[in-house]
């Protein structure tokens, strides 16, 4: 898998393809990827996700991904880095909005963004992505506007992810409180049953479980199974805990459920993925 590496703070391109250019690869950047028009299929760290134009996706660094297209897609793509959190009009705000992504980049993560793109917002958003391409081509550079076009960006994108939260409200907790607090506890297996969530959230087991997947697109069980494995594969990657550590860190009651875990998602035993991580990690 190809790795691709950034220097500089912002890059900016676009372009209209019927044939995504990249082999599959990762990156040590964030990625607003703005899809204007076309069909297809994203690969995003080994989950399928179907597009359609209008329509938006914000990629973490160390996703791998790739665009399967079936008819001629607009692309706008914004690639930008964490230092450029912390320059011009988002210094005074930088650890917050660098909260904001890590909570929301990542297909694992993207579920309220993903369900409050409403025709307004993506008309918003993809007016003012039109008019970064426009500033980039014509500076050739980042710019004082572009920087102020981009926080406009990120100020939607974190008024989507509240407005949902408070649309999917659920007495005794919104589903974003649910998946944070499924994020505090999620090496404490025994607090993210389904029975004890929902003693904790005051509903019925089955009823927790309808409304979270109703607003989220998935099951409570699967959301706390991708986060999960979200997390052993980031310690994998860029921690010295042996596999047994990371075992009992995320509370398997033995390796065998481990090694199994492991293998839904990746079809290898923990070893192999690790090595295949290593791999991965290494710089083209």
């Amino acid at each position: 898998m190809r790795r691709f590496i950034q220097h500089e703070p912002l890059f900016v391109r676009h372009f209209t393809t019927a044939q995504w250019p990249f082999p599959v690869h990762n990156h040590n950047h964030y990625e607003l990827v703005f899809v204007h028009s076309g069909r297809g299929n994203h690969e995003w760290n080994g989950m399928m996700k179907a597009y359609e134009g209008p329509h938006l996706f914000l990629l973490a660094p160390d996703d791998f991904h790739i665009f399967l297209i079936e008819q001629a897609t607009e692309f706008s793509v914004l690639k930008f880095s964490k230092t450029y959190l912390d320059e011009g009009p988002f210094s005074a705000e930088a650890k917050s909005w660098q909260h904001f992504l890590e909570q929301s980049a990542g297909p694992e993560k993207a579920l309220a963004l993903h369900m409050a793109q409403t025709s307004y917002d993506l008309t918003l958003i993809e007016q003012v992505v039109q008019l970064v391409v426009n500033e980039w081509q014509s500076a050739g550079s980042t710019t004082e506007i572009i920087r102020n076009l981009i926080l406009v960006i990120f100020a939607t994108l974190k008024k989507i992810v509240v407005s949902n939260a408070e649309v999917q409200y659920i007495r005794g907790g919104s589903i974003m409180e649910i998946m944070d607090y499924i994020h505090e506890h999620i090496y404490q297996p025994e607090f993210l049953r389904i029975a004890a969530l929902a003693e904790t959230f005051h509903y019925s087991p089955n009823y927790l479980n309808q409304r979270f997947k109703e607003a989220a697109g998935t099951s409570i069980k699967r959301y706390i199974s991708e986060r999960r494995f979200f997390l052993i594969q980031e310690r994998m990657k860029h921690s010295n805990d042996t596999i047994k550590t990371i075992c009992n860190k995320f509370g398997f009651s033995d390796p065998s459920h481990f090694n199994k875990f492991i293998k839904s998602f990746t079809g290898k035993n923990p070893s192999d993925f690790e090595r295949q991580l290593s791999k991965l990690n290494k710089p083209m």
